[in-house]
């Protein structure tokens, strides 16, 4: 009858709570533009394995050849370390990338907010039409965090955004593609630095136009 044990889909779990506030916001957005949406910018942090995995790999083998090299996959403890660092984009251009070498405290937060944010919406959005996307994580709703959103708000919008929603982020699409790059060009040795660099890297022009098509 065309039915086969797998995997369930895994998805951030939404209680009765999250799933009227996502419709609600859909329909709030549903008659906007491609130019409407041109004025946002998204924000995420992301935490980028050194050694990627590339999912669950099965190899067809008799039992005693499990020890044969062509029925082997390598493996490094913990993934071989990571980098985790949080980076704004919108369709006009890309931000830095900002190393984040502790857990995010708001306080953390509202510096990248002032030294890294302010500037790229002041420049990148001068037209004075913009508006700043992030999720709800605790650094990003705390009171600090909060306040300073409060103090700006004649600077830029903030762009309400539903819970457990990260499928809607442009910028999850920015980090699979820059993951995929970077890998391809460089070590993982190298990969900590250029992580680490506040500044523009290999492979951001190839991302706008990827962002933009």
């Amino acid at each position: 009858m065309g039915f086969r044990s797998r995997r369930p889909t895994r998805i951030p779990l939404m209680t009765s709570r999250h799933k009227p506030l996502r419709l609600a916001w859909a329909r709030q957005h549903r008659h906007w533009t491609v130019d409407d949406w041109k004025h946002v910018a998204w924000s995420d942090e992301s935490r980028f394995q050194l050694y990627r995995a590339d999912g669950r790999v099965r190899v067809w083998r008799q039992p005693h050849e499990y020890m044969d090299p062509t029925c082997q996959q390598g493996t490094v403890q913990a993934g071989g370390g990571s980098v985790m660092v949080w980076g704004v984009c919108s369709w006009r251009n890309i931000g830095s990338l900002i190393r984040l070498d502790t857990t995010l405290t708001g306080d953390r937060y509202v510096s990248i907010m002032s030294d890294r944010l302010h500037p790229f919406m002041s420049i990148v959005h001068s037209d004075g039409l913009r508006e700043f996307q992030q999720d709800n994580a605790t650094p990003h709703t705390s009171r600090i965090a909060t306040e300073w959103f409060q103090e700006h708000s004649s600077d830029f919008r903030h762009f309400r955004w539903p819970p457990k929603s990260p499928d809607k982020n442009i910028i999850e699409h920015i980090w699979d593609t820059l993951q995929r790059a970077v890998q391809k060009r460089y070590s993982p040795l190298l990969l900590l630095r250029i992580y680490g660099q506040p500044c523009r890297i290999h492979g951001v022009n190839y991302l706008q136009h990827y962002f933009r098509h």
